[in-house]
């Protein structure tokens, strides 16, 4: 298992910042951007101050040894339960081809930083359970994250309309 913690502060209010997270569009928008084929965002329940958010996504595929595989997508759904009055997020995503094998689960919270400053914590585990390659990719996996992260913090600046 792999745990993780990124965090990123933006120079808006918090309120922006999370009510952006938790559209659709931009969440089908951040998909796309950092790879995903094909993705299809939607509200399934929305009842104040819970929104249910289903993402269904297809992705590349990864080798046993953490390469991509061309013609080889999966399948995935992420479940995203919004709080708005908390402004936390917790989100599972499941891999319809790989069954219980592979878990990605996490949590976002936006904290203020004062009247027009915020800070974004994503917080969670990776953690594929199969024989001999499950730690390596987790590995892989937390890696890429971390090389994708400051590129995510620019995507989401920009669509706050702030200066990169």
């Amino acid at each position: 298992m792999q745990q993780f913690e990124l965090v990123s502060e933006y120079s808006t209010t918090a309120p922006k910042l999370f009510n952006l997270l938790c559209t659709p569009a931009f969440q089908e928008a951040l998909a796309f951007r950092f790879g995903a084929l094909e993705v299809k965002a939607v509200e399934i329940e929305k009842k104040s101050p819970l929104i249910r958010m289903k993402i269904e996504r297809l992705d590349p595929g990864w080798s046993v040894m953490g390469g991509l595989i061309k013609g080889k997508p999966l399948r995935a759904v992420v479940i995203h339960d919004w709080n708005t009055a908390t402004m936390q997020n917790e989100w599972n995503r499941y891999f319809l081809d790989q069954g219980k094998n592979v878990t990605i689960e996490g949590k976002i919270t936006v904290e203020p930083m004062g009247a027009e400053a915020c800070r974004m914590i994503e917080s969670g585990l990776i953690e594929i359970k199969t024989p001999l390659t499950g730690k390596g990719l987790e590995k892989k996996l937390y890696s890429k994250l971390l090389e994708i992260q400051p590129r995510r913090v620019d995507f989401i600046m920009k669509r706050l309309g702030l200066s990169v």
